[in-house]
């Protein structure tokens, strides 16, 4: 989940029905790493797609609350397929001029890519959306869609986008490569917990899922086989009209695993203080984007391959450089396992 500026991310309930939904002629998805962006048909058939992350298994009512602009006591009890049936009518259809614009910027992001390990590739989709789910400026991915705000389409900035969906791709990667997205997790000190986390309700209910890192089996290992993990959630009840939108309403803290995968709040977590520092030190300097282990992986996998292929290193310090010389030399090793099918 990204939102801009800076790469860091109804109380009524009448559904919209979808809008210009013809089909457009069908792109060429015969061939691994092409791209496809699809008509509004094809992608309201998308964006209600599971993943290997499950997202609709753990989307929770708090999140659909904000994203519908109500409260959860509104809505009593959750029911996935009705929210499905919202994000249906979150889809748009790209204009021709959008459709060259986005083609010629991901054609970009290929030519980097490539540059740096040109056997990484997967099938993508981008989807154009509504901002009544996420808010503008949100860019998100499910699967190997990438989904990018219509407000970002009307006038695509290429040196704004560029980055953005190169970002974006790393979280397809992600789910496809689950042996490539371990070893570049390990360069920032994140290793699966394997523990059956125990979370106390008063934060369970007020957890948010990020779409682009829906899992939690991964964190940060600290002293007395306890770990760390970043969170997000929010202080609200539901919607609130003065946070704006999904990411106002989010906050961020770095939590606390016992070894028995029991999760302290702050208050109760005696190191806090010296947790953060601990945790800063392992993920570097290099991006302020850390709601996620897979976030934080996505900013460097984006900077290491821009710098890698305009050969600029020089806005890194000494420890973020060598960072994304790690990451650079897992990126280009041969033969990683792929679930692409």
């Amino acid at each position: 989940m990204n939102k801009l500026p800076k790469l860091v991310w109804v109380s009524t309930f009448v559904l919209v029905s979808l809008v210009s939904c013809k089909r457009l002629p069908e792109n060429n998805h015969s061939q691994k790493g092409a791209v496809a962006l699809l008509d509004s048909l094809r992608a309201s058939e998308e964006i209600i797609k599971d993943d290997n992350d499950r997202f609709f298994g753990h989307i929770k009512a708090i999140d659909v609350a904000i994203q519908l602009k109500t409260s959860t006591k509104s809505l009593k009890n959750l029911h996935v397929e009705f929210y499905k049936e919202y994000l249906k009518s979150q889809v748009g259809n790209f204009t021709k001029s959008e459709t060259d614009q986005l083609t010629a910027i991901w054609n970009k992001v290929q030519r980097y890519s490539k540059a740096v390990n040109p056997d990484l590739d997967v099938n993508v989709n981008l989807i154009k959306i509504k901002t009544g789910h996420y808010g503008p400026n949100v860019f998100y991915t499910r699967g190997n869609n990438i989904f990018i705000p219509d407000n970002m389409t009307e006038k695509a900035n290429s040196e704004i986008l560029f980055p953005i969906l190169m970002h974006e791709w790393w979280h397809i990667l992600s789910e496809y490569y689950p042996d490539l997205k371990e070893a570049l997790y390990a360069v920032f000190g994140f290793k699966k917990h394997n523990l059956q986390l125990l979370i106390p309700d008063k934060l369970k209910e007020s957890l948010l899922t990020n779409p682009d890192g829906v899992s939690l089996d991964f964190a940060l290992p600290a002293e007395n086989n306890n770990w760390l993990m970043p969170l997000i959630f929010t202080d609200q009840t539901g919607f609130n009209p003065v946070k704006n939108d999904f990411m106002g309403h989010l906050k961020m803290e770095v939590y606390r695993i016992n070894s028995d995968g029991k999760l302290l709040l702050p208050e109760q977590n005696a190191n806090l203080q010296k947790d953060m520092q601990y945790f800063f030190s392992s993920i570097g300097d290099n991006t302020q984007y850390i709601i996620h282990p897979d976030e934080i992986v996505a900013d460097n996998v984006m900077l290491a391959i821009i710098a890698h292929t305009t050969g600029d290193y020089r806005s890194f310090s000494k420890g973020g450089k060598e960072k994304i010389e790690q990451v650079l030399t897992i990126l280009k090793r041969k033969n990683w396992n792929s679930t692409f099918n």
